[in-house]
C-alpha cells in the first residue's frame, strides 16, 4: 500500500507539478543515449548513420528524376511525339523501380539503426539498474512507482523509434526544400506585372508563392494544433492513471475482497475512465477541426501551382512539361515546409517517452551519488533516498 501511495503521488505530481522543459529532457536524454556513437558500438552506429544519410540523398535524387521526367513526358505529349512518349513510359518504370529499391534500402537501414540504438540503450539501462543491487535499493526507496521494467522495455523504444524517424524526415525536408526551390526558381521564371501601369518584374514568383502558401497553411495548423498537443499529453496522463488504478486493484485484490470494496473500486474505475474519455473527446474535437485545413490543403495544393503557371502557359512562355515540372516542385516544397508542423504531435509523443527514460536515469544517478557519499547501510542514505525519490 505504501508503494501504491507513492505511485499515486507521482501521478499527481506529473499532472499538477511543473513539467521539465523539452530542452532539459532532450539534453539529459542525449547525454545518455549518444554513447551508442562513442563506445564499443561506434563503428556499427556510424556505419548505419552513414547508410541512412546516403539513402536519404538517393531518395532525393530519385524524386528529382521524377520531377525532370514530368517535363520530358508532358512536352512529348504536347508535341504528340509518340516515340518520346513511349520512351517516357519506359523511363518512369525504371524510375519507379529505382525509387522502390532505394525505399526498401532505407527501411532496412532506418529500422536497423533504431533496433541497434535501442539495443544499446536497453543494455546500458539494465546494466546501471542491476549494478551493485541498485534494482533492490531503488525498489525499497521508491516502491513500484517508478516502474523501471516498463521504462526500459517500452519507453526506450518509444523514445528512439520516433526520434530516428523525425531526424530522417527533417533532413529529407531540408534537402527537398533547397533542391526544389531551385527548380521552382529556374523553371517558374519571372512574372511580369504592371501595377498602376508601372512595369514590374518579380523573379522566382513561384518560390514566393509557395512560401506564402505554406506559411498560411502552417499558421492555420499551428493555431488549431497548439491545444491538441496539450490535450494529447493530458490524454496520455489519463491512460497512465487508468493503468495504475487497474494495477492497484490487482495488487490489493485480497484487501478489497476482505472489506467488500468491490462497489467502491468499480465506481472509482468508472470515474477514472470517465475522465479519460473526456480527455479523448477533446483530442477528437481538436483533430476534427484540424481536418478542415488538412483536407482542404490536400485538394488545393496540386491545383494552386497550375493556376499560378496557367497565364504563362496560355501566353506561350511556358511549355506543358515546364508547367507540370513546376507543379510537382511546388508540391515538394510545400510538403517540406509544412513537415515540421505536421509532425508536431509525434514530437510531443516522443517527449513524453523520453521524459520517462530520463526520470529513470536521474533516479539511478541520484541513488548512485547518495550511496557513494554515505554508504549502502547508512541510516542517512535511507532517509535521503526517501527524500530524493518521492
Amino acid at each position: 500500500m505504501v508503494a501504491a501511495s507513492k505511485s499515486a503521488a507521482r501521478e499527481a505530481s506529473a499532472t499538477d507539478g511543473v513539467a521539465p522543459s523539452p530542452r532539459a529532457v532532450g539534453r539529459t536524454f542525449f547525454r545518455v543515449a549518444r554513447g551508442f556513437w562513442s563506445g564499443p558500438t561506434r563503428r556499427r552506429a556510424w556505419a548505419l548513420t552513414g547508410g541512412v544519410l546516403v539513402l536519404v540523398i538517393a531518395t532525393l535524387v530519385a524524386a528529382f528524376g521524377v520531377n525532370t521526367w514530368n517535363k520530358f513526358f508532358f512536352d512529348a505529349l504536347e508535341k504528340k511525339d509518340v516515340h518520346t512518349v513511349l520512351l517516357g513510359v519506359a523511363a518512369i518504370f525504371g524510375l519507379a523501380l529505382a525509387s522502390a529499391a532505394i525505399a526498401v534500402g532505407l527501411v532496412h537501414m532506418r529500422m536497423r539503426l533504431q533496433l541497434r540504438w535501442r539495443q544499446w540503450l536497453t543494455h546500458h539501462l539494465i546494466e546501471r539498474w542491476l549494478n551493485d543491487r541498485r534494482f533492490y535499493q531503488l525498489n525499497i526507496v521508491a516502491g513500484e512507482s517508478i516502474h523501471p521494467e516498463f521504462r526500459i522495455a517500452d519507453d526506450t523504444r518509444l523514445a528512439i523509434e520516433p526520434l530516428v524517424d523525425f531526424v530522417i524526415g527533417l533532413l529529407n525536408a531540408i534537402l527537398a526544400a533547397v533542391t526544389f526551390i531551385g527548380v521552382l526558381w529556374v523553371v517558374g521564371g519571372a512574372l511580369d506585372l504592371k501595377p498602376f501601369g508601372i512595369p514590374f518584374v518579380l523573379p522566382g514568383y513561384m518560390v514566393f508563392a509557395v512560401v506564402l502558401y505554406a506559411t498560411l497553411t502552417s499558421s492555420g495548423i499551428v493555431l488549431l494544433g497548439r491545444p491538441l498537443i496539450r490535450h494529447v499529453e493530458e490524454k496520455n496522463t489519463g491512460e497512465a492513471r487508468l493503468r495504475y488504478e487497474l494495477t492497484r486493484v490487482r495488487e490489493s485484490a485480497e484487501n478489497i475482497a476482505l472489506i467488500g470494496g468491490d462497489d467502491d473500486e468499480r465506481a472509482r474505475l468508472d470515474e477514472t475512465f470517465g475522465q479519460l474519455a473526456a480527455r479523448w473527446i477533446k483530442v477528437i474535437v481538436q483533430q476534427a477541426r484540424m481536418t478542415w485545413i488538412s483536407n482542404g490543403n490536400s485538394v488545393l495544393s496540386p491545383v494552386v501551382p497550375l493556376l499560378l503557371g496557367a497565364p504563362k502557359y496560355l501566353s506561350g512562355e511556358m511549355s506543358l512539361g515546364s508547367l507540370m515540372q513546376a507543379a510537382t516542385a511546388f508540391a515538394q516544397v510545400q510538403m517540406a515546409l509544412n513537415w515540421l508542423v505536421d509532425n508536431a504531435i509525434r514530437l510531443a509523443e516522443w517527449f513524453a517517452s523520453a521524459q520517462r527514460v530520463v526520470e529513470l536515469v536521474e533516479a539511478i544517478e541520484e541513488l548512485e551519488a547518495t550511496v557513494g557519499r554515505y554508504g549502502t547501510d547508512s541510516v542517512v542514505v535511507k532517509v535521503l533516498l526517501v527524500l530524493i525519490i518521492p
